[in-house]
């Protein structure tokens, strides 16, 4: 029988998404319906090998492989590995990954603007490679 700490989560409101029955979410589910913390709401889109590189660095165990090894097999959702990662190890361990996660995607963007704004400035500036100019000599 699995350890009542660990059973699945009830179905659950967040960010104001409907409920799970297709019904706006009712006034009473308001206290769940906050918005992300900060810096959570420009969280767009990791992969599962980053996820799982990252928390490994912050905690290694066997039983750390075995939740990512349900999620990656879609046997547990990613709410229930973060439940069970926080009950297991501490939130701690989650704080650490998702700030690690967040400082790189903050990296990539700041990156990318950059190389965008190199390139814009790049194709702002006169052209070198155009016909030279002619070279006109006045004599007196």
């Amino acid at each position: 029988m699995l350890d009542a700490r660990l059973a699945p989560p009830p179905p659950f409101h967040f960010h104001g998404l409907a409920s799970p029955k297709g019904q706006a979410n009712a006034p009473a589910d308001a206290e769940h319906n906050t918005k992300a913390p900060t810096g959570l709401a420009n969280f767009k889109f990791i992969s599962f090998d980053e996820l799982a590189g990252e928390i490994e660095r912050h905690q290694d165990s066997d039983m750390l492989r075995t939740l990512l090894d349900d999620l990656r097999n879609k046997r547990i959702d990613l709410r229930t590995f973060c439940v069970r990662v926080r009950m297991t190890f501490g939130a701690s361990v989650l704080l650490s990954t998702v700030r690690t996660l967040l400082a790189r995607q903050r990296a990539k963007k700041r990156a990318a603007e950059a190389e965008g704004a190199a390139e814009k400035q790049e194709s702002d500036a006169p052209s070198r490679s155009a016909a030279p100019a002619t070279i006109i000599t006045v004599t007196a």
